[in-house]
């Protein structure tokens, strides 16, 4: 086996990503990163179904690209799946973000599809450099200790990263070592986005920096999931010992320090719709006192010391 191969193996029985012979559908845009996954599982024994997405954007590239993961799939004997936007969803990718309505269209496809054909996990190629491009973006943006973990392994939804451990020059080595073809995006080749800028300009020279620097960067990611849980771990204790009920949280429960209980408000209550400070507000205003979250569709009343969360009426 090839370094690639071991290490990808290594991720899978250690994240339990999934189980030696399950159904796995893999996106393969055409691209270097996704051919060598696709040979790479297909080498280890996976049965594979193949899924291309084509957002019509380049013309007759993007017809080529198509038909290149069409005949790839052909060659390595896996059912293929093509799915091509609207004029709509084209407009929209053209005006809007293109990236992330790119990929909300990609996966939303990806989820139905991989329901349709009750596959045990979808596989994306996203590789070590890619893990550090996110963790840069992150870190411009401002982010917090999950943020920081960048991509993860496997989500609940059944997205995979089996080659998430591997770096970009381990990807190519394999591609040479078994000779195989893939397409280049030109997109990629330019500085439109910050993602390339940082691939283009920043990753190289953190690489120049430490000679080891991926195989710490691997180990950097795995040891700051483990915190992750562990904090999360922290979080739900805290948040049980003050939990009356699903809806109703007893505030002189929560802990005293008013920056921890803040912040644990936060992580528990934010996917609610509450934002900014509307967490102190919970904290402190007085009993009597709703609050609305902006844009959310819930309320807090503070009765008698608790927090009472119900749907705004």
């Amino acid at each position: 086996m090839s370094k690639l191969a071991d290490k990808m193996a290594d991720l899978i029985q250690r994240e339990r990503l999934f189980q030696p012979g399950d159904q796995l559908l893999l996106a393969v845009s055409g691209g270097l990163d996704s051919v060598v996954l696709l040979h790479a599982l297909k080498a280890a024994g996976y049965p594979v179904e193949v899924a291309h997405y084509n957002y019509r954007l380049r013309g007759a590239e993007s017809e080529g690209d198509a038909e290149f993961v069409a005949g790839l799939a052909k060659q390595f004997g896996c059912s293929f799946w093509l799915q091509s936007s609207s004029a709509d969803e084209s407009a929209a990718l053209r005006t809007g973000n293109l990236q992330a309505t790119a990929r909300q269209l990609r996966y939303d496809w990806l989820q139905e599809l991989k329901k349709r054909r009750e596959a045990a996990a979808i596989c994306t190629a996203h590789h070590l450099d890619d893990n550090l491009e996110t963790l840069l973006l992150q870190l411009t943006r401002g982010t917090s200790l999950t943020g920081l973990t960048g991509m993860q392994p496997k989500l609940d939804n059944g997205l995979t990263r089996p080659l998430l451990n591997c770096s970009r020059e381990e990807i190519e080595n394999y591609a040479r070592i078994h000779q195989l073809p893939w397409r280049e995006d030109g997109s990629n080749a330019t500085d439109k986005y910050n993602r390339n800028r940082l691939r283009h300009h920043v990753i190289p020279y953190l690489t120049e920096l430490q000679t080891d620097g991926y195989n710490r960067l691997s180990t950097t990611f795995e040891r700051l999931r483990q915190d992750e849980s562990l904090f999360r771990a922290g979080l739900d204790a805290l948040w049980e010992n003050a939990l009356i009920a699903s809806d109703r949280i007893d505030r002189k429960k929560l802990p005293n320090d008013p920056a921890v209980a803040l912040q644990l408000l936060y992580y528990k209550l934010r996917d609610y719709g509450f934002k900014g400070d509307q967490f102190r507000q919970i904290l402190t205003a007085k009993g009597g006192t709703e609050l609305v979250a902006v844009g959310g569709d819930w309320t807090a009343h503070i009765r008698k010391g608790e927090i009472n969360i119900s749907a705004r009426k």
